[in-house]
C-alpha cells in the first residue's frame, strides 16, 4: 500500500496531459500503476526486461499448445499479456515516466545507472522522472538533471 507522503508527491509531479510510463513493474511497480489509473491516469506504457522475457515465454507455450505444429489451421484465443517496451521507447513517449527497480550491478537485468545521459537524451525537455528506489539506478553524472526527482527509497 502506497503511504500518504509518496501519494503527495507522485500527485505533485503530474503534469497537465499526462503519458506515464513505469521502469519496473514488480510489486510495488504494479502499486504504482494501480494508482495512476485509479487517479484517472492513462495506462502506463511498461518497460520491464525479466517480466517481458517471461511474458514471451508464456506465449509461445501457449501458441506451442494451441497450434501445435501450426498445420492445424486453427485459431488461438490468446489470453491478455502485457506488453512491455523497452525503456527507450518510454524515454520517446511517456512524459512522466516512475522508475522502481532493484538495484543490480551485474548479469542481464543489471539497473545500474539505468537512467543515464544515453536515456535522457531521448527524453523531453519537460518528461519528469522519478526515481522511487536506490538513487544507484541514476547515473552519477545526470543525478543533477532537473527532470529527475529522488523520493526517499521505499
Amino acid at each position: 500500500m502506497l503511504d500518504h507522503a509518496l501519494i503527495q508527491f507522485l500527485k505533485s509531479t503530474f503534469p497537465a496531459e499526462m503519458s506515464p510510463g513505469l521502469i519496473g513493474v514488480g510489486s510495488f511497480g504494479s502499486e504504482i500503476r494501480r494508482f495512476l489509473l485509479d487517479s484517472g491516469c492513462p495506462d502506463p506504457l511498461l518497460c520491464d526486461p525479466p517480466l517481458s522475457r517471461d511474458c514471451a515465454e508464456e506465449q509461445f507455450d501457449a501458441i506451442t499448445t494451441q497450434w501445435g505444429n501450426g498445420m492445424g489451421g486453427c485459431n488461438p484465443v490468446m489470453p491478455d499479456y502485457e506488453t512491455y517496451l523497452p525503456k527507450e521507447a518510454l524515454a520517446k513517449r511517456c512524459n512522466w515516466i516512475s522508475v522502481q527497480v532493484p538495484y543490480s550491478c551485474g548479469g542481464p537485468d543489471a539497473t545500474s545507472a539505468v537512467i543515464d545521459e544515453s536515456f535522457l537524451s531521448q527524453c523531453s525537455p519537460e518528461t519528469v522522472i522519478l526515481c522511487l528506489c536506490n538513487p544507484l539506478v541514476v547515473a552519477e553524472d545526470v543525478k543533477k538533471d532537473s527532470r529527475i526527482h529522488f523520493f526517499p527509497q521505499v
